[in-house]
């Protein structure tokens, strides 16, 4: 585990040392993101569906409902994406 500063500080030498495993970073004491490594099989693709629970909500309405496409799918995430990106300025 490091801490959110120590993470800043060495976030190279962090991520050259993962060896498969997270880098949990804490902030305040208390455990606040981890810093994973995609190798291997694992794709963005692949990660984002099996940990964006917005991604997921998205796909489970998306069977539910009219076929939606992919180009659709991404420019909704983007425009989420920005919406958040202001809303933390």
């Amino acid at each position: 585990m490091v801490s959110v500063r120590e993470a800043k500080d060495k976030f190279t030498a962090i991520c050259r040392n993962l060896n498969g495993e997270p880098a949990i970073v804490t902030k305040n004491g208390k455990q606040y993101v981890a810093i994973v490594e995609l190798k291997g099989d694992m794709d963005l693709e692949t990660f984002l569906m099996s940990h964006s629970s917005r991604l997921r909500r998205m796909l489970n309405s998306a069977r539910r409902g009219p076929f939606i496409s992919g180009d659709h799918v991404r420019r909704r995430i983007e425009s989420d994406n920005r919406k958040e990106r202001s809303r933390a300025r």
